[in-house]
């Protein structure tokens, strides 16, 4: 049995029991117990209309046309609206930082929109992004649910329900979606190369909810074909790098092979600022600095970003995108972000890439700075403020 459960949840067919019919439902834990959930068919569920079907299969075959995230983002929390009935359902992409943001919303009319929200980091813990990238959906029927006690046969130990559909909810989770005056919530996660890269997630504000085992499966679906999409991008990003790449190298050896290599930057430069995006580049070569358009003032900044490519474990590149990572005046270059390599052989040559800043506005749903409030003298409690909360986001590079 071991060798053939599957790590995610494994439907069987309907069972009565007293006179009541269920689903059950089996998942293998990491401890290696079988267990087995029954889930209640209620005779008052509405069943899954063709309709909502025949679009998921539309979507699917529109995939290959849409090549923005945010185009399928959009057409997604569509799609789960009408499916599940929530009030609001939000495409909520991370990003580096494990920041999120709001890509896109459906929400019922007189709420108020979160789209283009960002929330920090700490709203999801690590053990909970951890979790979400084993169990991909996750269903809060009604929040103010007590739940049940759970008695083991055998043993009194704690029962791991990691992999279980109704699986227990952190308290603190469950005020933090009372602080948003959320009654019922159903996630799915969007992975990329095994990893949490987005989710979508649904909320009710009202009622209970509870989203059944088709619309779970259905909604799952959808998710992995998106999961499938960012696959297949990466793969046309990728193709688009090498084709710019060969670009790039005909662009730079274009001159005379007795012209000098900063001579040969500059005269392909135009090319190279139309392919990557730059603004300026600079050469240090045989102890001396040659610079070409925008570039730091301070030999300092060059310096410490040299030190800091050769402690790393290849000591050939370095990418910045945060005001070189140091923080130094960079007086009025409005420099954003370098690239730096080490392009010398039996010397130590090397060019540095630059691009422009691009100042942005963070709209925060509160401020990001103030994840917990203090209560009592021991406890954390989730922050109750989610009002619009604007940063300004300066030193990055476009």
């Amino acid at each position: 049995l071991k060798s053939e459960m599957p790590s995610f949840l494994r439907y069987d067919h309907y069972y009565s029991v007293q006179g009541e019919r269920y689903r059950i439902a089996w998942s293998l834990n990491d401890d290696q117990v079988l267990l087995a959930e029954l889930e209640l068919v209620e005779t008052s569920e509405n069943p899954v209309p063709d309709s909502s079907v025949a679009e998921l299969q539309e979507f699917m075959q529109n995939l290959r046309s849409l090549y923005k995230e945010e185009d399928i983002a959009v057409q997604v929390v569509s799609y789960f609206r009408r499916l599940t009935g929530f009030d609001r359902v939000m495409y909520y992409k991370f990003d580096h930082n494990g920041d999120g943001e709001v890509l896109a919303e459906e929400k019922k009319l007189g709420l108020e929109s979160f789209l283009g929200l960002r929330y920090p980091a700490s709203d999801i813990p690590a053990q909970a992004r951890k979790l979400y990238e084993r169990n991909t959906v996750r269903s809060i029927c009604d929040i103010k649910d007590e739940g049940v006690p759970i008695y083991g046969i055998k043993s009194s130990d704690p029962l791991d329900l990691s992999l279980s559909i109704y699986r227990s909810v952190s308290p603190i989770h469950i005020e933090y979606l009372n602080n948003m005056g959320v009654t019922a919530t159903h996630a799915n996660s969007i992975l990329h190369k095994g990893k949490l890269w987005g989710m979508i997630i649904c909320h009710n504000y009202d009622t209970a909810l509870h989203v059944n085992f088709e619309k779970r499966q259905l909604t799952a679906l959808c998710a992995d074909f998106v999961n499938t999409w960012l696959i297949n991008s990466e793969l046309i990003r990728s193709s688009k790098r090498k084709t710019r790449e060969a670009e790039c190298l005909a662009a730079f050896s274009g001159g005379s092979s007795e012209t000098s290599v900063f001579d040969a930057l500059k005269n392909s430069f135009p090319s190279l600022k139309s392919l990557l995006g730059i603004s300026g580049f600079s050469l240090v070569h045989a102890g001396e600095t040659h610079h070409h358009e925008m570039h730091p003032h301070f030999q300092s900044v060059l310096e410490n970003l040299i030190a800091r490519m050769q402690s790393a474990d290849d000591g050939e590149f370095l990418l910045t995108d945060d005001n070189f990572g140091h923080g130094e005046s960079l007086e009025d270059t409005a420099i954003g972000g370098v690239a730096l390599v080490n392009a010398g052989l039996t010397e130590d040559n090397f060019i540095f890439f630059y691009r422009p800043e691009k100042k942005e506005v963070y709209n925060w749903a509160g401020n990001p700075t103030k994840t917990y409030e203090k209560s009592g003298r021991h406890n954390l409690n989730p922050r109750k403020s989610f009002e619009l909360w604007q940063e300004t986001v300066a030193g990055k590079s476009i």
